[in-house]
């Protein structure tokens, strides 16, 4: 939706260095910018108008006594609007920001954020209280950065390259953090970047700071992942995770701009473009033949059926140096695969056609168990319920869909189980085995490096690791980034809270069921 970029306590000499890093994220919001000074506070807003395009819905929004930037969109903000004016607020736009305003005024900061549904990195300041709000959306969805500086100096924005201009430290880089890139591609562990004093504001969390306590900056969750139960009394019906979908699919589409969809042939995908079709005038785009060579047949059957707007994408075009700095020079660090650079070509093109609003199918395969080797970790969690007959009934049922043997999956089942109960943890002396490229001391301990699903047992464990550790906040990440370049708005409706608790509701055993992943989706979506 935007960018925004927020000091505490700036220096006078900073103000100019502040426009200048605002200026520079122009590309999240190129539709307007607005800065806004409240007692020792300067808020910065690059808008992106997606929702009620007047000038009205500009920010940042004074509501009452808060003032407010905020950088993504409030789902349900409908029905808050609805409820917030039958207890006596007004409203002078039909923006979700302001309505955001008013829930934090009527409910207070934390049960405002239990509250809405969405994507969201908000700041708001209380000029009576002169307490400063901080959040993140569940799921991390959209990014919040901040940097602390000696003098009680917070600086707070949507990019790592907005805040760089205001280190201070003369210890400018976390080697940690890039050895841990090395290693593993990710350095989401403890919300580190590749600069020292620059932090992720963890996903789920909030903070309210007080005046003169910035020193450090204490987070407090207001919303935690479900753990899937392994037992269930009642039959599950799965129409209530059919009506989730239906109805938050219905919000993603909400805006007033044109809105495409990047369609893979996959199954989740496929989904959303069938429930698209006759709902919204969306474009559909998919990588060229060469790159989605499998799934081009499905993606043309489903095109012609449903007769969708669709083209593809020459990912070539966009396979050179120039793309990958863009790239890099906007996320402040160096991105792990080529399947970036395809979907950066998807965004490209889509923003030459005028798209605002682009949904994914991103995360479905965490959130439905949709990947074969999601299989050895249930299969871990029925041998270490001692319900070997079952693991071997799925094991044998699954052969064709993993093209493994059952006996195979139940070795790896075991070693899951063998690495579970004899992790071992030994120091790596980073400086001896990178001495070459990087002059670096520290040793790290392996537990901090190994980003190993190994030892995940069932498959509540093994989703939690890929929905909170990697791939999925690395992902959202890059996707945030590679989006919001071309400055368009990318929407996750499979990452929707609503639809994991609903989703996370039954037991382990409806997940891979069938001879087949993503069994709830199975009967619940792809009717």
């Amino acid at each position: 939706m935007c960018g925004i970029l927020v000091a505490v306590n700036l220096q006078e000499k900073e103000v100019q260095t502040f426009h200048k890093a605002l200026n520079e994220q122009t590309h999240r919001g190129p539709d307007m910018c607005r800065t806004e000074i409240v007692d020792n506070i300067l808020l910065g807003f690059n808008r992106l108008s997606i929702l009620d395009l007047s000038e009205l819905s500009m920010q940042p929004v004074k509501y009452l006594e808060l003032t407010l930037v905020m950088n993504g969109e409030i789902y349900n903000y409908k029905e808050l609007r609805s409820n917030l004016s039958a207890l006596g607020h007004t409203f002078k736009s039909n923006g979700d920001a302001e309505v955001l305003a008013a829930a934090i005024d009527q409910w207070g900061f934390e049960q405002a954020l239990k509250k809405v549904a969405g994507m969201f990195a908000v700041v708001a300041y209380n000029h009576n209280t002169s307490q400063l709000f901080i959040a993140r959306d569940r799921l991390g969805i959209k990014p919040l950065y901040y940097l602390l500086n000696p003098g009680h100096q917070l600086i707070l924005g949507s990019e790592v390259p907005s805040l760089v201009p205001f280190i201070q430290s003369h210890h400018k880089y976390d080697i940690q953090s890039i050895v841990h890139f090395i290693l593993n591609g990710t350095m989401q562990l403890n919300c580190h970047t590749f600069y020292s004093d620059i932090k992720r504001v963890p996903p789920g969390t909030f903070a309210i700071i007080s005046p003169g306590s910035f020193e450090q900056i204490s987070f407090s969750s207001y919303w935690q992942l479900p753990n899937i139960v392994n037992t269930r009394k009642s039959f599950p019906c799965y129409k209530s995770v059919k009506r989730t979908f239906d109805d938050l699919m219905q919000q993603h589409l909400c805006c007033d701009v044109k809105t495409g969809l990047a369609l893979s042939g996959g199954l989740d995908s496929t989904i959303q473009a069938v429930y698209m079709a006759d709902k919204a005038k969306s474009t559909y785009y998919s990588l060229d033949h060469r790159v989605a060579e499998l799934e081009s047949q499905f993606i043309d059957q489903t095109v012609s059926e449903y007769k969708l707007q669709h083209r593809y994408v020459q990912a070539s075009d966009y396979n050179n140096i120039q793309s990958i700095k863009r790239i890099i020079s906007r996320a402040g660090q160096p991105f792990r695969a080529s399947q970036t650079l395809y979907q950066y070509a998807i965004r490209s093109e889509a923003a030459k056609d005028g798209v605002k609003v682009m949904l994914t199918g991103d995360g479905a395969d965490e959130v439905f168990a949709g990947y074969s080797y999601t299989v050895p970790h249930l299969l871990a969690s029925y041998i270490n319920q001692q319900n070997h007959e079952l693991a071997l009934e799925v094991a044998l049922d699954m052969e064709a869909f993993c093209n493994q043997s059952a006996s195979e999956m139940l070795e790896k089942a075991n070693k899951i189980l063998k690495s579970s109960s004899n992790t071992v943890c030994q120091d790596i002396n980073v400086e001896h085995s990178y001495s070459g490229f990087l002059n670096i001391k520290p040793i790290i301990e392996t537990s901090h490096l190994n980003h190993s699903t190994n030892g995940l047992v069932g498959v509540n464990e093994f989703l939690t690791h890929r929905l909170t550790i990697d791939p999925i906040p690395y992902w959202l990440s890059m996707e945030d980034i590679i989006s919001m370049t071309n400055s368009i708005e990318t929407r996750v409706p499979y990452l929707d809270h609503r639809l994991i608790e609903s989703v996370f509701e039954y037991p382990e055993t409806h997940f891979i069921a069938g001879g087949f992943t993503k069994s709830i989706m199975r009967k619940a979506l792809a009717e």
